[in-house]
């Protein structure tokens, strides 16, 4: 039997159920592409900006011998907002695969 006789669909509305599938599948959760990009779009832009933000005070502060600590804490921060962005960016890597 060819492959068009065993499944009522056209290879093309096989492809197009799949890709539907990827954009909107039936369990919930970062399954889509979709939620993938709207998780991406909401959350990126504000950690990149906290960044930006510990980036410029760090760099206020980073030449002044009294404020040594405060450049500390700076970095720390800015360390860990460069991490979760690293992570967010693996997690959809994975969930691409």
């Amino acid at each position: 039997m060819s492959a068009q006789s065993q499944s009522p669909d056209s290879m093309y509305t096989q492809q197009v159920k799949e890709l539907i599938n990827m954009v909107y599948p039936k369990e919930v959760g970062y399954g889509s592409v979709f939620e993938d990009a709207r998780h991406f779009f909401t959350l990126t832009p504000d950690l990149e900006k906290h960044a930006d933000d510990v980036k410029a005070q760090l760099a206020k502060v980073d030449n002044i011998p009294k404020k040594e600590a405060l450049a500390e804490q700076l970095k720390k921060q800015l360390k860990s907002a460069n991490r979760k962005l690293e992570e967010e960016r693996l997690a959809r890597l994975a969930r691409l695969e």
